[in-house]
């Protein structure tokens, strides 16, 4: 007996609402009763492709087209949970302006939207200005000049990715206008005059990305170093992985965790001295976790006229295993969770600068090998870590084989502490 046929429409509509529209139509043809009954889902989710990047052909592509056309026509619920149009192939500006403006006038809890078109295509007002948005995410727009106020009262979370800005006051103005925001991610996006503002006192978690300024885009051999701007004093996660720029950031007195993965700006000669004024920056903190990637780390380690400022609530560390690692460690007294993602240049100074009991506290570890001389480094770290209760090994296939008399000589090294567990794993 067909017990699903007899809910009523919006039950009905709201189950299939966690289906893709795709399949969600596809229910049409199971008896009259479902016929229209995908009209009234209060999700529309349209993904070209879900499970692939490849480009469509032709014939897909104008297949697409179609079903996103049919679609839009015929569901015309007036608030939409959530609206999800992604493309990976190119299609003509008057179609996607179609698209888009059949959803104009709608109200949106979530609209996700990434485009792929041959032009530049301007984000639309009405996009910006839902009572009950609460998650934007756009990817491929060009932003204009809309005005610098917005009343979105109840946005929680922005995710910018390959947007085109029109100078700097945009980003600025929307941050401030967004009086509940908590997430914000800025990755690719291009276009500012100058400065990357980042003004909000409700923003928990910020991540920025390979952000470029208007001058750089247009000409990538007239480098100009970028400002950052970030007054959030309610962060908890500070993520940057980007060229390094002039910051300026208030106070972090929540911040937690943070990720840094920076890399030289091209033409700047001091730039390990920007690094150095982050480090110091979080290095008061109350982190817990901390992530660091640095092109010259050395360089950067250098500049400290004594030592590297002590992270004293660090519990987990991910980094890069180079020339400076011993003094990180030495830095972090309460670490219990080390991730070593590649292992360079650790020189044999390492085993005779690290201080004893520098990693008493550590309890986990992480190691990923690409050469067989670099075991010795996971070998000493199990010889010095008394507390230590799982080290897992991920072996490079490239450069270290699936030799059995290497696995085995890893799963019995020596170590300090007698409830240690050695997990090899073989990356594929």
């Amino acid at each position: 007996m067909d017990h699903i046929s007899n809910l009523p429409d919006a039950i009905i509509s709201y189950i299939l609402s966690f289906l893709s529209t795709k399949s969600a139509v596809k229910t049409c043809i199971l008896s009259k009763r479902w016929q229209y009954v995908w009209t009234k889902v209060p999700a529309l989710d349209i993904t070209e492709m879900p499970h692939s990047r490849r480009y469509l052909s032709d014939e897909q592509q104008i297949h697409f087209k179609n079903f996103v056309n049919k679609v839009l026509l015929q569901n015309d619920v007036s608030c939409l949970q959530c609206f999800t149009l992604r493309t990976y192939s190119e299609y003509d500006y008057d179609c996607i302006e179609s698209w888009l403006r059949a959803v104009e006038g709608r109200e949106f809890c979530e609209l996700n939207v990434k485009l792929h078109c041959p032009r530049t295509f301007y984000l639309p007002r009405q996009f910006l200005s839902g009572q009950k948005l609460v998650v934007l995410k756009l990817e491929g727009f060009m932003i204009s000049n809309m005005g610098h106020s917005f009343h979105l009262p109840n946005l929680e979370i922005i995710h910018l990715v390959s947007v085109l800005f029109d100078g700097d006051l945009f980003l600025k103005s929307l941050v401030l206008d967004c009086t509940a925001l908590k997430e914000l991610l800025i990755d690719g996006c291009y276009g500012f005059e100058e400065t990357l503002y980042v003004e909000s006192s409700t923003l928990e978690s910020l991540e920025i990305k390979e952000c470029m300024i208007k001058e750089c885009a247009i000409d990538r051999s007239n480098y100009v170093l970028p400002f950052i701007r970030i007054q959030t004093p309610n962060l908890r996660y500070l993520s940057l992985q980007d060229a390094l720029a002039n910051y300026n950031i208030g106070e972090l007195k929540l911040l937690t965790e943070a990720n840094l993965d920076l890399w030289d700006s091209e033409g700047y000669d001091e730039i390990e001295h920007l690094a150095l004024q982050l480090i110091e920056k979080i290095s008061g903190l109350y982190l817990s976790k901390f992530q660091l990637e640095l092109l010259n780390s050395l360089q950067v380690v250098c500049c400290f006229e004594d030592a590297i400022p002590n992270f004293e609530n660090l519990i987990e560390l991910k980094l890069a295993a180079d020339f400076v690692i011993h003094e990180l460690l030495e830095s972090t007294p309460k670490l219990k969770s080390l991730i070593i993602e590649e292992v360079d240049c650790v020189g044999e100074s390492f085993y005779s600068k690290v201080a004893p009991g520098c990693m008493s506290c550590l309890e986990n570890v992480e190691i990923v090998l690409d050469k067989r001389h670099h075991i010795r480094l996971a070998e000493y770290i199990l010889k010095v870590s008394t507390a230590l209760k799982k080290m897992t090994i991920y072996l490079h296939p490239t450069t270290i084989k699936r030799g059995r008399a290497v696995y085995q000589s890893l799963l019995n090294l020596p170590r300090s502490s007698p409830i240690c567990q050695v997990k090899v794993v073989h990356l594929d």
